[in-house]
């Protein structure tokens, strides 16, 4: 079997249900989803990479041109939601 082949396969025999998407979960029920099941934020300050790592999904669009930094008051929102589920995982910047 190729490679592609296994991928495809272990997609195939997934079961679906627990990644759709409740509409009757309430704000705290997708708070405690949330909190359960996150174990790493990973944010990015700025959208600036001068790297071309053939792994990267940076390397196949354009992070030159424009150099975005994150917002803070979307940093402090981020912070202040994290607080609020008290996430005790892993946050870390990249890149």
């Amino acid at each position: 079997m190729r490679p592609q082949d296994h991928w495809t396969h272990f997609l195939s025999i997934l079961d679906r249900q627990p990644l759709e998407h409740n509409t009757a979960l309430d704000h705290a029920g997708k708070c405690a989803l949330f909190k359960r099941n996150v174990t790493l934020v990973e944010l990015e300050p700025h959208a600036f990479c001068n790297r071309t790592c053939s792994f990267c999904p940076n390397s196949t669009i354009d992070r030159l041109t424009v150099k975005t930094v994150l917002d803070r008051s979307l940093y402090e929102a981020i912070l202040s939601d994290l607080e609020a589920i008290e996430y005790d995982q892993v946050l870390r910047f990249a890149r």
